[in-house]
C-alpha cells in the first residue's frame, strides 16, 4: 500500500496567512512558513478526527535508520461546521490547482458560472470570479498549475 492512501496525504502546501494570500510565517521576521497537509477521505463517513488520528499513527509508525523515531499525537479537530472555504487555508494558486484537479476537463467559464463551487473554494462567487479572471486561458489549459 502506498503512503498516499495509507497516510491520506494528497499534498503539502504553504498555509495561507489570513486575507493576504501570502504564506503564514512560523515566526515573524523569519523566512520559515507554516504548511498545510491536504488530506483525502477514504470514505464520506470519515471525520477529520479519524483522519488526524490515522495520520498521527502513520507518522509515529514510520521509521528508518536515518530518522529518529517520534510519537505524533492528533491534537483535535479545528475545522468548522459548515467547513470554511479552501482559501481560508491555502493560497489562491493552490486552490486553483485543486479546482482543476477535482473538475478536470471542465472549462474555466463553466466553473465561473457555478456559484456553489466558487464559494467552496474561494469563500464567495465574487471572490472566485475575481481570482479565476486573473488566470489566462493558456494557464488554465496547462496540465498542472506548477508546470
Amino acid at each position: 500500500e502506498d503512503n498516499v492512501s495509507k497516510w491520506y496525504i494528497d499534498g503539502i502546501m504553504p498555509r495561507r496567512d489570513g486575507e493576504s494570500n501570502e504564506p503564514m510565517k512560523s515566526i515573524p521576521g523569519m523566512p520559515y512558513h507554516w504548511f498545510s497537509i491536504v488530506t483525502l477521505r477514504g470514505s464520506p463517513q470519515e471525520t477529520p478526527t479519524e483522519i488526524g488520528k490515522q495520520l498521527a499513527a502513520s507518522f509515529s509508525a514510520f521509521s528508518a535508520p536515518e530518522f529518529e523515531s517520534k510519537t505524533f499525537q492528533f491534537m483535535g479537530d479545528s475545522s468548522s461546521t459548515p467547513p470554511l472555504s479552501l482559501n481560508n487555508y491555502l493560497l489562491d494558486r493552490d486552490c486553483i490547482m485543486y479546482l482543476k484537479k477535482i473538475y478536470f476537463g471542465v472549462s474555466k467559464e463553466e466553473i465561473m458560472q457555478d456559484d456553489e463551487t466558487l464559494a467552496e473554494f474561494f469563500g464567495s462567487p465574487k471572490e472566485g470570479k475575481r481570482v479565476l479572471s486573473g488566470v489566462s486561458d493558456a494557464e488554465w489549459e496547462r496540465k498542472m498549475w506548477y508546470d
